[in-house]
């Protein structure tokens, strides 16, 4: 396994952490293939009976590492032509991290993401699939890609935490809203200072596991 995360149970909780603070914990192929991994062993756990995904660092998640994302698809060649940038099989390549997120709804075992500072991109990707959201006040969502690619590659996420208009609204402006402001609007189950984060979700963990 690749140093994208760690994984620990304790009384029923299974945490995962994402532990590139540098990187800013972006995506990249090692970490989709972890991720998968903890949360299938987690649910294949009968002790396990709660996940809380979490992340140390500056964010939880500042998107797809443009270093190997952007490449990936543009260096793909049909015979001797490099060929353009193609929406269609760039969605074709990112089916596989789509497929990944949403194991935060479809396993059985409840998840619950507990986010501080950036989650922007495809951070939230992953963390609109989890079961339920705790958000430091002054984290930031967003998806500022949308003013150059389109909308992320599963919107009905937005759609299903936020409603459509305001989904439209974020999707058709890239704007960021704080976890404050999350909370306000019904997106996340509540806002927290984030120096009280980390025992807050511990907490609901905990509460949940029982």
């Amino acid at each position: 396994m690749a140093d994208t995360l760690r994984t620990d149970l304790a009384d029923g909780v299974f945490r995962i952490t994402l532990c590139r603070p540098d990187a800013y914990n972006t995506i990249t192929p090692d970490l989709r293939e972890d991720l998968e991994h903890a949360l299938r062993t987690a649910d294949a756990d009968p002790d396990a009976r709660v996940v809380l995904l979490d992340a140390e660092g500056p964010a939880f998640c500042a998107g797809y590492g443009l270093d190997w994302a952007t490449p990936a698809q543009s260096s793909e060649r049909d015979g001797e032509q490099a060929r353009v940038w193609d929406s269609v099989r760039d969605q074709r390549m990112i089916s596989r991290f789509t497929e990944t997120w949403a194991l935060l709804h479809e396993l059985p075992t409840p998840t619950i993401a507990a986010v501080q500072g950036w989650c922007i991109a495809g951070g939230t990707n992953i963390v609109f699939n989890a079961d339920l959201i705790i958000a430091a006040e002054d984290a930031r969502f967003g998806y500022p890609p949308s003013r150059v690619w389109g909308v992320p590659e599963a919107p009905w996420t937005w759609v299903a935490r936020m409603g459509l208009e305001r989904a439209k609204r974020y999707m058709l402006t890239g704007d960021e809203f704080s976890g404050a402001e999350a909370a306000a609007m019904g997106i996340v189950l509540e806002a927290v200072p984030a120096n009280e984060l980390a025992s807050r979700s511990l907490e609901l963990a905990q509460r949940v596991a029982q």
